[in-house]
C-alpha cells in the first residue's frame, strides 16, 4: 500500500470486513425474527447469538433494535408479537454499551457543539447530510473527511435544500401513516 497507492482497495476491503460480517449478522437476525413461527424453533432461536454477534461486530450496529423496530413498523407486523425479540436485541445493545464504557471508557472526546451552539451544529449537520446525498448520487466512495466541511452559522441554499429533502421524507412517512 505504501509503495503503490493503487492498492487502496485492498486496504479498504480489509478494514471493512467487520462491516460486512456485521451486516450479514444483522440481516440474518432480522430475517429469522420475521420468520417466527414459520421455521423450526432450533433455527429460529439462532437470532439470539446472531443479535450479539451483530452488535459486537461493529460499533454502528448498536442500532439493531431500532432497525428491527423500523422493519416491523414498515411491515405492519405488530410490536406485541415481537416484543421479546425487541427486548433481546436491546439487551445485546445494552450489554455492548456497558462493556464498552467499562473497558474502554468514553466513546468520543466531545469538544463541544460545532460553531458554539445548537443552531450552527444543526446547519452543519444538514450540510453533511447533503454531502452524503451527493456522494450517493455521484457514486464516489462513501468516505468523507469532516475537516473539509465548514461549520455553517447561517442558512444557505445547500442547507435549505437538505431541510426540504428531510421534510419530503417526513411527508412521505406521514402519508403512509394516513393511508393505513
Amino acid at each position: 500500500f505504501l509503495l503503490q497507492p493503487v492498492q487502496t482497495v485492498a486496504v479498504a476491503w480489509a478494514s471493512d470486513t467487520l462491516l460486512m460480517w456485521g451486516s450479514f449478522f444483522c440481516f440474518l437476525t432480522i430475517l429469522l425474527i420475521l420468520k417466527k413461527g414459520l421455521i423450526p424453533p432450533r433455527i429460529y432461536y439462532l437470532y439470539i447469538p446472531l443479535a450479539f454477534l451483530t452488535v459486537f461486530a461493529k460499533d454502528q450496529f448498536v442500532i439493531l433494535p431500532i432497525l428491527l423496530t423500523a422493519v416491523l413498523w414498515f411491515l405492519n407486523a405488530g410490536f406485541k408479537k415481537y416484543l421479546a425479540e425487541i427486548v433481546v436485541t436491546s439487551s445485546a445493545t445494552l450489554l455492548y454499551l456497558a462493556l464498552r464504557a467499562t473497558l474502554i471508557g468514553s466513546f468520543v472526546a466531545q469538544q463541544g457543539l460545532w460553531g458554539g451552539g445548537i443552531y450552527p451544529t444543526m446547519l452543519t449537520m444538514s450540510n453533511v447530510f447533503t454531502k452524503y446525498l451527493s456522494l450517493i448520487i455521484k457514486g464516489f466512495p462513501l468516505t468523507v473527511n469532516y475537516d473539509d466541511l465548514p461549520i455553517i452559522t447561517g442558512l444557505n441554499i445547500k442547507t435549505a435544500f437538505s431541510f426540504l429533502i428531510l421534510a419530503f421524507f417526513g411527508f412521505i412517512i406521514s402519508i403512509k401513516e394516513l393511508i393505513q
